[in-house]
């Protein structure tokens, strides 16, 4: 399991949030919509735990948006 979906299972959102925020950054630069809609994903899950709700909510529409666009 790669780590940052580790850091999210055990409940260590800030590190989860940095590790797909730069694993969001490579997936964008690479053009691997799959990673990079899974990163936004763990993103959007991570701060809406750490009651970030409204960063957390426009990540996962930007998210589904983008999901969207890709068919």
């Amino acid at each position: 399991m790669p780590r940052p979906f580790s850091y999210f299972f055990q409940t260590e959102y800030e590190r989860a949030i940095e590790c797909e925020q730069e694993a969001r950054e490579l997936a964008s630069r690479l053009r691997d919509g799959f990673h990079l809609l899974t990163a936004m994903f763990f993103i959007g899950l991570s701060k809406g735990n750490l009651g970030q709700m409204s960063e957390a909510i426009a990540t996962l529409e930007e998210a589904i948006k983008m999901g969207g666009a890709q068919r």
